[in-house]
């Protein structure tokens, strides 16, 4: 069954639950690295893009299962992102005047999987709107 907020347009804030929701989710791959952005790979990609788990989409697809299992595991979520703060890191090149991956501690931009390296560069938006994310769903802001 498909609930959508009064007033909003078919095509905003669709929710799938039950059977439907569970069948959405079933057989993704969840890894302690993340969630890959498309499983199974591209055939024949060679870049790091699609073939990567990147920290506000395992946020999405996390919140967004939670009608699926029945619950919200903001705890999981948590510590994907801090993969994203404290893992090794893949070498790069220097580039003059540039923080490209602003070292460790900060919230990165993807993890190519299946090595769990994180890249990218550092100080993601995206990545830190998720840790708020899951600040709120855990509690710990209002």
């Amino acid at each position: 069954m498909e609930r959508r907020r009064p007033g909003s347009q078919p095509h905003q804030e669709r929710q799938l639950e039950g059977d439907a929701a569970r069948k959405a989710y079933e057989g993704y791959p969840e890894t302690d690295q993340g969630l890959p952005l498309f499983s199974p790979f591209i055939p024949g990609n060679s870049g790091p893009h699609p073939m990567a788990s990147w920290p506000f989409c395992d946020t999405f697809c996390l919140w967004g299962k939670s009608p699926a299992d029945g619950g919200d595991d903001p705890d999981q979520n948590a510590a994907l992102l801090g993969r994203s703060l404290e893992t090794a890191m893949r070498p790069k090149s220097a580039k003059e005047d540039a923080e490209w991956d602003a070292g460790l501690g900060s919230f990165h931009e993807k993890t190519p999987l299946p090595d769990g390296l994180i890249d990218g560069s550092g100080h993601q938006l995206g990545s830190a709107a998720a840790f708020l994310n899951v600040c709120v769903r855990a509690g710990l802001v209002p």
